[in-house]
């Protein structure tokens, strides 16, 4: 069984080994605590990397199921003979493909999340109308890398879409919390503090 330090620790080596852009979460013991605290039982995760931050969801309850979406089957595989070596493995299901494209599938099949976790490499202003559509009335849409620079950031357009929204958003440096549910968002702000 690996443990969340472990795990986090294998993530960076994969990271600087294979020089992919897969950089784990770095407050894994939040999404255990916060899935934990809002009793979620289901989970998507845009961007899978090797399975750290899925992990840190599955192993919030035994109930709960983790969808995870990234673009390398790669990472997919790894991913998978972690969480097989976790015993999480009937928990967690990697989706492979644009995270554009497999998150309309899932607007398509009417699913719905308790918590819906972006940590791809930049948001994508185009996405937030489908998590609102696949987030739960009491759910907690979690947005990361809000100060990563590159060519694709539209961060800024990204909030400005989400402004406008019936979510109420609070920042805390590079990660974002956004919910309909204010006592979720101070739950978020408990916990992250």
């Amino acid at each position: 069984m690996i443990n969340r330090n472990d795990y986090y620790d294998m993530s960076v080596t994969h990271r600087n080994l294979h020089k992919c852009g897969g950089y784990p979460f770095e407050n894994g013991e939040f999404l255990t605590r916060i899935s934990d605290e809002l009793q979620a039982s289901k989970v998507l995760e845009i961007g899978t990397a090797v399975g750290y931050s899925a992990y840190c969801f599955a192993i919030a309850n035994d109930n709960i199921q983790v969808d995870s979406i990234d673009m390398m089957v790669d990472h997919k595989e790894t991913a998978e003979i972690n969480w097989a070596r976790c015993g999480i493995n009937n928990r967690v299901k990697c989706l492979v493909g644009k995270s554009t494209e497999v998150v309309s599938t899932l607007v398509t099949k009417n699913k719905k999340y308790d918590i819906i976790f972006f940590d791809g490499f930049s948001p994508i202003p185009e996405e937030i109308d489908h998590y609102i559509s696949l987030l739960n009335p009491k759910g907690l849409l979690i947005t990361t890398n809000l100060e990563l620079a590159s060519e694709i950031n539209r961060v800024d357009e990204y909030l400005e879409k989400l402004s406008v929204t019936n979510m109420v958003t609070v920042n805390f440096g590079d990660t974002a919390f956004s919910s309909q549910d204010t006592d979720v968002l101070e739950k978020c702000k408990s916990l992250w503090s």
